[in-house]
C-alpha cells in the first residue's frame, strides 16, 4: 500500500479504518500488558475471553428476543455484531496480491496492521487462540472450534473446524486425542487433564 493509497483508504473506506483501529487498539493494550511477563499473559488471556464471552452472550440474547434459534446461521449472520466481512473486503482493496479478501484466501484485516509491528504476530496470536472459543460458547454453549489453522501463526490461511459439543466429529476428536495420549503414555510422555491432552516430558 502506497502513502497516497494509505489517505485515500482512511477517507473513502470507514469500516477498514475502523477494523485497522480495531486492531492497534488491542496490538497497543495487549503489548503493555505483557510487560509483565507471566502474568500479564495470564491476564491478557482472560481479558481477551471476558470480552469474548460478553460479545456471545449479547448475540444470543438478541437471538433468544427474535424468537431465533442458536444455530450457525444465527450467530454468522442474522446477529453478528461486527461486519468483518465488510471491513475485509474495504481493505482488501489495497491488497492486490489476494484474489479474495478473505482469512481462507488468506488475507485477515488485523492480522495485516499487526504485521507491521514488532512482535505484531507473537502478540496477536494470544487474541486468535482464546477468542474464537469463549465467544462460540457464549451464544450457543454446546458450540465447539477447533483452530486448525491461524495466519498469525504463520500458516497461509485461517481455517476454523466449527462442531457441536458430542456430534459425530467431535466423537473422533476425543477418541484420536485419547490414541495420543496412550501412545505419549508408552513413549514415556505424561499427559494434563485438558481437553486437548497437553503432552510433557517426565
Amino acid at each position: 500500500m502506497t502513502e497516497k493509497e494509505k489517505i485515500v483508504y482512511m477517507k473513502d473506506e470507514p469500516l477498514a479504518r475502523m477494523g485497522e483501529i480495531y486492531a492497534k487498539l488491542y496490538y497497543y493494550l495487549a503489548k503493555e500488558m505483557l510487560t509483565f511477563a507471566e502474568e500479564g499473559e495470564k491476564a491478557l488471556r482472560k481479558a481477551i475471553r471476558n470480552y469474548a464471552i460478553d460479545r456471545g452472550e449479547q448475540e444470543r440474547k438478541q437471538a433468544e428476543a427474535l424468537g431465533l434459534p442458536l444455530t450457525y446461521e444465527t450467530f454468522g449472520i442474522t446477529v453478528k455484531d461486527m461486519p468483518f466481512d465488510i471491513i475485509q473486503k474495504e481493505m482488501g482493496k489495497y491488497y492486490p496480491d489476494f484474489k479474495d479478501a478473505t482469512t481462507e484466501e488468506g488475507f485477515c484485516s488485523y492480522a495485516e496492521v499487526w504485521r507491521r509491528y514488532p512482535d505484531g504476530w507473537e502478540i496477536a496470536k494470544i487474541y486468535c487462540d482464546e477468542f474464537h472459543h469463549a465467544k462460540w460458547a457464549a451464544f450457543n454453549p454446546k458450540f465447539r472450534v477447533d483452530m486448525v489453522a491461524e495466519i498469525t501463526r504463520g500458516d497461509p490461511c485461517c481455517t476454523l473446524r466449527s462442531y457441536i459439543e458430542g456430534d459425530e466429529y467431535d466423537q473422533k476428536r476425543q477418541k484420536d486425542i485419547e490414541e495420543i495420549r496412550d501412545k505419549a503414555k508408552s513413549y514415556g510422555f505424561i499427559n494434563d487433564a485438558s481437553s486437548h491432552g497437553n503432552i510433557k516430558s517426565k
